[in-house]
């Protein structure tokens, strides 16, 4: 009866450390999804900011200038 029992005590301690591994790795790739997301996101607002003050700051300058001139 112990011999009958025990591999399937390691099977499902197998199963279920396949099943914790699987899920670690889905919520690690869903962790690592979301930071990509979010730091896209990040480079995106900060590059649109620097273009839109870079472009005010040259629209600035033009209309001191054209008068100088």
């Amino acid at each position: 009866m112990y011999v009958c029992k025990a591999p399937r005590a390691n099977n499902l301690v197998v199963v279920v450390i396949v099943l914790v591994v699987v899920i670690l790795t889905l919520v690690a790739i869903e962790v690592v999804i979301v930071v990509l997301v979010v730091v896209v996101v990040v480079v995106v607002v900060v590059v649109v900011v620097v273009v839109v003050v870079v472009v005010v700051e040259v629209k600035a300058a033009v209309v001191v200038v054209i008068p100088l001139m």
